[in-house]
């Protein structure tokens, strides 16, 4: 993820109903400010354009396993069978 697709993915997270969207920008502020995190933020591009995200973070009560807090891809483009690529 970059801060350049914030924009995009905000409007795939209002487009899903994931949560707020005005959340992301803070849940994602220290991993797009290059602190050292453990998160791990993933976008989805289609022809150079956000579409969709995932959102992983360790498990805390197990070792080398990842807990999902998000995922998702936007709905137009989840029809048109984009997301399976």
């Amino acid at each position: 993820m970059k801060a350049a697709d914030l924009a995009a993915l905000k409007t795939v997270v209002d487009d899903t109903e994931l949560f707020p969207s005005d959340m992301l920008p803070d849940m994602a502020a220290d991993y797009l400010a290059g602190e050292e995190v453990q998160d791990i933020w993933l976008t989805c591009e289609h022809e150079s354009h956000p579409i969709g995200l995932c959102y992983t973070v360790p498990e805390q009560l197990a070792d080398g396993a990842w807990n999902m807090l998000a995922i998702c891809v936007s709905p137009p483009t989840k029809a048109k069978a984009q997301a399976a690529r």
